[in-house]
């Protein structure tokens, strides 16, 4: 699968509806590129607008997720570089791609509270998996019970626009991801999530806080 510009995925978190992978990166690419195309005719630059178009959504194309899911699906999820589309938006990493056995796309978002270019140790951590074919999306409760550690975080690439680090972290989830079907007496489904791995985009725009 293509792996999507480093201007991808921008995302409203643990929204009651998630767009696939590709739509939100058009629309995060087209923002950026707007915001370059301003910022190099205020410098008389055009040198990022073709690096926001090309490049990947790592360098060095060591993009990684590993995540085991049980319950409502069952999926062993190891996705490499060309297994996977992904990006990311702040500390929130996104990956799309079909598990072994499956019969269409997943997407999986990893919400991790972290500052622009820190680490740290049993951080606060929300988990997400959308899946395209019926439509459901799983989430963990926003009072937390995922944990995340990030050993790196890494600066790729900087300019007026954004800036864009490697993040790689690792995470467990004390309690099962749960999804609400529509409707009343609908019922609930639950998918628990395994420890998990990643190595991926973290995108930041806007002033350093």
């Amino acid at each position: 699968m293509c792996r999507l510009g480093i201007a991808a995925v921008p995302l409203a978190f643990l929204a009651t509806a998630c767009q696939p992978t590709g739509e939100l990166a058009e629309e995060q690419k087209t923002a950026i590129e707007q915001a370059v195309r301003q910022q190099d005719a205020a410098s008389g630059s055009s040198s990022h607008a073709t690096q926001v178009e090309s490049q990947g959504c790592l360098p060095d194309g060591s993009e990684f997720v590993q995540v085991v899911l049980s319950g409502a699906v069952e999926y062993s999820i190891e996705w490499h570089s060309d297994d996977m589309e992904c990006g990311g938006h702040r500390n929130t990493l996104q990956f799309g791609g079909t598990p072994a056995g499956a019969s269409s796309q997943i997407d999986l978002m990893f919400n991790i509270e972290v500052e622009e270019g820190a680490t740290g140790t049993n951080l606060p951590a929300r988990v997400a998996i959308n899946d395209r074919a019926s439509e459901r999306h799983f989430q963990t409760s926003e009072e937390g019970g995922c944990t995340a550690n990030v050993t790196e975080q890494s600066l790729i690439d900087e300019n007026p626009a954004f800036r864009s680090y490697k993040l790689a972290a690792n995470g467990h989830c004390s309690i099962s991801s749960l999804q609400y079907s529509p409707g009343p007496g609908a019922g609930v489904s639950e998918i628990t999530v395994g420890d998990w791995q990643i190595v991926g985009l973290a995108f930041w725009q806007g002033p350093r806080e």
